[in-house]
Formats: structure tokens, sequence, C-alpha cells
């Protein structure tokens, strides 16, 4: 995604191919069963739910379902309020038959699931209803080498019999099958669904920002239909990158439905943007299939779209294409980067390419627009299945949870190995607006500027808390001018510093006049962190700042007041400061045990009132 506030044009899609060498109980009789579900509020009954309200209610809820799942996995679950999971694995439902009911709430950082050969949120469902949940953050990750039917993994649910999977979201997720062997012979991972039979149905479900590892048969919305007469209809798949690796024949890669069955349905769904890696051995015969809808032409596939800036030439009527030699590093058709031969030796079976459902294509302007998917069944209206997001160019569930990131087309995840990238102004007003909306989803996350940043000028409000990681990466914010927020009118990029702050340039910076401001600071008013975590600043520079408050009470080119666990170091400034109280050039106010060291103040001024007269 394109980090910008303005529409985005959907991506392109590619397919790489890279040649290597060498994937208490009461139970109430009538027609709904009842249960108690220790101390969660809630009956199980679809008139009065089991309440799940934090993370500690979720592991209850899978925890007593896998206790007891005749008892407890038939009941109905309704999410009340967004989870943060903050990292921890999840024990995951083994198995469940009722109703969970998302109620358009986001489970967010899940750092894994209790693995198995086999491993999602729901490990199996029959006769299940999942509806309306979004999951953010999640990381699945199945290691080891696996059994001879291979290992199984997806975000929401690996194994399901007559479900029903509809309105969910996985957002800004990875699932990898990670094996020592790649000898296995049926992996699969999937961003949503992995397996299923009977009458299943997922529709209108959206994916976002996910990676799928595996070392066979990776997929986006569903891996494999083990029988029976599904219907796959209406899921929107943005972004989402598809990664097989096994080095072995018989591999296959697909955005809607890997492997459907011929009496499959698959309707209307869309392809926005993604791409598919397959890598290649080119020392025996091999035989891949792929297609943008499904990777087989079995099933019936009407009314899907695709976007239609993407790099597939194969020959559509004979669905098969033959790999043939290039020269140098130069490409195929289908961008292969490579200069190896992928042609067997004469006498053998070549490497072969089967094609399977590809789509019809739509421009990316079609892609942009809510009449193209009205065109195709989707429902916008106020008792509808979909509503139109404006900013992000596409639509999303009508109960989603999308993170305001995602709306704003920030990359990342929030994670130290992959932060929010933060490239314009708009996107660090994205940050703001998330961290003030859910502090405990949002606060403590990762962020990274990807590019210089200039305000022209213009106002901002700053951050009234921040216990994450701003890493500048060696990039300026300049020219802007800070302004009070409804919570404070203490003036700086950052009024609650309790995380760290690295590689960052401050250029420029104003304040915008307000009287009865208390405290100001180039950078935070206040740094100081807990026992179990520092507050850092370092390898920050503050240039050319203006720092004029003459009602203030503190103020400082860098931090005003540096308290408890907290440091600053290897720290530049430059800075004019001229305040009611205590001015200084670099940390105003020390307390506690913090540390202050190994700074430089260049030049500038810290003048108090009296000082100014």
């Amino acid at each position: 995604m394109k980090a910008t506030m303005k529409m985005l044009s959907p991506r392109r899609l590619s397919i790489v191919v890279a040649a290597a060498l060498t994937g208490s109980l009461l139970v109430i009789a009538g027609p709904a069963a009842a249960a108690t579900v220790g101390e969660l509020s809630g009956s199980g009954t679809e008139a009065d739910p089991v309440l799940i309200a934090s993370a500690d209610d979720l592991t209850a809820a899978a925890e007593a379902v896998n206790a007891d799942p005749e008892t407890y996995a038939p009941l109905t679950y309704r999410v009340e309020a967004d989870i943060n999971y903050q990292g921890a694995t999840f024990p995951t439902f083994h198995t469940f038959t009722g109703t969970f009911d998302g109620n358009g709430h986001a489970v967010s950082n899940i750092g894994g699931y209790a693995t198995s050969t086999s491993t999602a949120f729901f490990r199996s469902a029959t006769g299940a209803t999942i509806r309306d949940l979004t999951l953010v953050g999640a990381t699945v990750t199945v290691a080891g080498d696996p059994p001879s039917a291979g290992h199984f993994a997806a975000v929401l649910l690996e194994s399901g019999t007559d479900v029903t999977v509809s309105g969910n979201s996985v957002i800004d997720s990875k699932v990898e099958l990670i094996k020592a062997s790649i000898t296995a012979t049926n992996s699969r991972a999937s961003a949503l669904v992995n397996r299923i039979s009977g009458s299943s149905v997922i529709a209108d479900n959206y994916l976002d920002n996910v990676d799928v590892i595996g070392k066979k048969y990776p997929s986006a919305v569903l891996n494999q239909v083990s029988g029976g007469s599904p219907t796959i209809e209406r899921n929107l798949v943005v972004d989402t990158r598809l990664n097989e690796d096994t080095q072995g024949s018989g591999a296959s890669a697909a955005f809607v439905t890997l492997v459907p069955s011929a009496s499959t349905t698959m309707r209307a769904n869309v392809v926005r943007s993604g791409w598919i890696y397959m890598d290649a051995n080119t020392n025996a015969n091999r035989t891949f299939g792929t297609g943008w809808i499904a990777a087989s032409r079995l099933g019936s596939a009407t009314q899907n779209l695709v976007n239609s800036n993407n790099n597939r030439t194969f020959d559509a009527e004979g669905h098969v294409e033959q790999a043939v030699k290039t020269a140098g590093t130069g490409s195929f058709d289908l961008a292969w980067d490579s200069d190896i031969d992928l042609v067997s030796v004469p006498g053998e079976l070549a490497t072969t390419w089967s094609i399977g459902h590809d789509g019809a294509p739509a421009t990316p302007a079609q892609l942009a627009a809510q009449d193209t998917y009205e065109g195709i069944g989707w429902d916008f209206s106020a008792a509808g299945t979909w509503r139109w997001e404006p900013v992000m160019g596409h639509p999303v569930p009508r109960l989603a949870q999308v993170p305001p990131f995602v709306q704003a087309g920030v990359d990342g995840r929030g994670t130290a190995a992959d932060p929010y990238l933060i490239t314009s102004p708009a996107d660090l007003e994205a940050m703001q607006a998330a961290i003030e909306s859910d502090y405990g989803v949002y606060g403590s996350d990762f962020f990274r500027l990807g590019a210089d940043i200039d305000f022209d000028g213009a106002e901002f409000g700053g951050f009234d808390r921040f216990s994450g990681t701003f890493d500048g990466n060696g990039h300026t914010i300049e020219d802007v001018t800070y302004a009070p927020t409804a919570g404070s009118e203490d003036l700086a990029l950052f009024r609650e510093l309790h995380g760290t702050v690295r590689g960052l340039t401050l250029s420029g910076v104003r304040l915008a006049p307000v009287a009865g401001t208390e405290k100001v600071a180039g950078l935070a008013v206040t740094l100081g962190a807990t026992p179990a975590r520092s507050a850092v600043v370092t390898q920050v520079q503050v240039t050319e700042a203006e720092l004029t408050a003459p009602a203030a009470g503190l103020g400082a080119g860098v931090v005003a007041q540096s308290r408890q666990h907290s440091s600053v170091h290897d720290v530049d400034t430059e800075a004019e400061v001229a305040v009611q109280g205590i001015a200084a050039g670099m940390v105003a106010e020390v307390s506690d045990d913090a540390v202050v060291r190994n700074n430089l103040v260049r030049e500038g001024t810290a003048l108090t009132a009296e000082a100014t007269d």
C-alpha cells in the first residue's frame, strides 16, 4: 500500500518465478444449548451469547472449548471490544461447532498459535458460523519436518465442513511454514481458510497486506476444497503475497481457491493487488499450476475481477505454457528473474505451467470505483455487507475494524521487523489518530520514517503519549509548528515519551501561539519510563528551532523533563528557547536516575521572561 491520504490506485499484480539449481455446568433443554464459560458473561445462546471483552476472556473461551468441546464448542460467542493480544501465543480453538461473532471488533498482535501439524485461530470447525472478526498483525508459524501428510496452517480457519465464513478481515499478518526438509508433498498455507468441504460458504471477506509462505501450496482466500459444493464469493484480496519455495514438482499457487472441486462456485471475487513467487528446481521435470483466481480449471468461475496491470501473458486457450530459455539476466513474459535454462535436456518432458482460472481483467481505475463492485453484486446498502472507503479506494466489510494505518495506506505491521513506515505529514497524522483512538493497541508499536517530511509551516498536535519506538532512520521532519491538542497545551512532538526515539532530525520547529502553555520542547516534554523498559532519546538532532512561549514554565531544545529510567545521549541541538520559567538548550530539568550524557549544544539561546524584558 502506498503511504498517502489520497485515493490509492490498485497496484500491479505480478508472478515472479526464480530458478534454483539443486515448500459448573448448566444445561438447559430446548432448541439451543446454554452453558456458563468460567466467569464470562452470557449463557451461549443466540439471544445471550458468551461475551469476550479482553485477551483473558478470549483465552478462557478457547481453553473451555478445548477442554470440553461437547459442552462449549456449540455455543455462541460475541466479541465486545477490540483486543490486543500483545504478542502472546493463542491456544486456538481446536474444534468449533457454534457461532463466533466478531461484532466488527479486532483481535490484534497474536504472536503465534499453539502449533501442531495443523493450526489456525480455529483449527477445525463443523457447521459453524464465523463472522465479522478482524485479525490484525497475526503471526502464524509452523516449523519442523512435517508428517507425510504435510503441515497445514491459516490465519483464521484451517479445516471446515459445512461452515459459513463471512465479513471477516485479515490485515497486516503473516503465515509461514518452515521445515528442515523440502521433501513433504502436501503442506498448505493460506491467509484466510485452508481446507473446506460440504456446502461451506466463504463470502464477503477481506485480506490486506498478508504474507503467505508455503513450501508447496500457498493461497490467499482458500487453499483446498476436499469435497462437496462450496461457494466462494465476493472476497477482496489486496496487497497479498504468496511465496512457494518447495523446489518440487506439482507446486501451485492462487489467490481465491488454489484447488477447487468440480462443483465449487467461485463468483464475484476481486484480486486488487499482490504477487506470486514460485521457486523452480531445474534438475528434474517440473509441472506448476498458477492462476489469479484458481490454479486449476475445475469448478465454476464467473464475474471474478483481477487487476489488469499484471504480467500474465500465458495462452488462455491452451492453458499450458512450456518454459523457454533466456539469455543473461533477461526476463520471461512472467517476469522470471533468472538466467537458468528451465527446459529439460532433449528427450525428456520439459517444465510446464498449467493455467487455472485467471478472472476477467479490470483496470486500476475500475477497481477504485464503487460501481465496479456493485456491478458484480456487492451490496453497499445500509443493511449490506460492504462499505466504501474513499481514501483506500476500495471496499471493506461493513463492520470491519480497519486500522487507521491501513485506511491511510501506511505500510508495515508495527513490529520491530516490519515497522509502520511514515513518509508524509498525512502518515504522521494517521499515527497520531491511531494512538489517540487506541493507545493500548498502537501506543507501543514500532514506527520508522521512510522519507524526509516537510510540513511547510503547518500545525501538528503531536502525541500526548508514546511508549513504542520511533526510528527516524536518518530522515528529517522539518518546518513543523507544534500545536496544542484537546488533552494538553504543552507543545512538543511527544508530550509523554515512555519509549525510544532515535536517528531523527527536527529542523525549523516552531510553536503555535497559545496562552497558558506550561511546558515546551523541541522533541519531548516529559521523558520517563519504568524499571522494565527505559525511555531513550539518542542520535537526535534539533536544528534551527525557535521555541518561544512567554507563559511556559519550562522549555528546552530537546527534552523539558528527564525523569526516572530515562536517557538522553548522543544528541545535537541548536535552538532558541524563550519561556517564562526555566529554559535550557538540551534538557531543562533532570530528576531521579535520569542520564544525560555525550550531548552537544552547538549554539542558540535559552532565555527566561526576565532576560527578555
